[in-house]
C-alpha cells in the first residue's frame, strides 16, 4: 500500500501531516493529473488498484477505520 499526495506545497506540508497521523506506509508525491487519470473528484480518496491497473474499490472521503480498508483488501485477495 502506498499513499500519493498531490499537495502543491509538497514535502513542506506532507511530512508534518503524515507524522501527525502516524502514517506507517510509503507516501509518494504525484502530479495533479493523477486525479484525472483515476477519476478522483474529492480529496482524500483511496483507490484499491489491482496488479493489472484496474480500480477494484474506491473510498471517497476520510475513512479513519483501518479495518474498513483491511476488509476490502481481504475480499480481493
Amino acid at each position: 500500500m502506498v499513499g500519493i499526495s498531490i499537495d502543491s506545497e509538497r514535502l513542506k506540508v506532507v511530512n508534518p501531516f503524515i507524522e501527525k497521523l502516524g502514517v506507517n506506509y510509503t507516501i509518494l508525491l504525484g502530479e495533479p493529473n493523477l486525479m484525472d487519470k483515476y477519476n478522483i473528484m474529492a480529496i482524500p480518496t483511496a483507490v484499491l488498484i489491482d496488479q493489472s491497473g484496474n480500480i477494484r474499490k474506491r473510498f471517497t472521503g476520510a475513512q479513519l477505520d483501518r479495518l474498513i480498508y483491511e476488509n476490502e483488501l481481504k475480499k480481493l485477495l
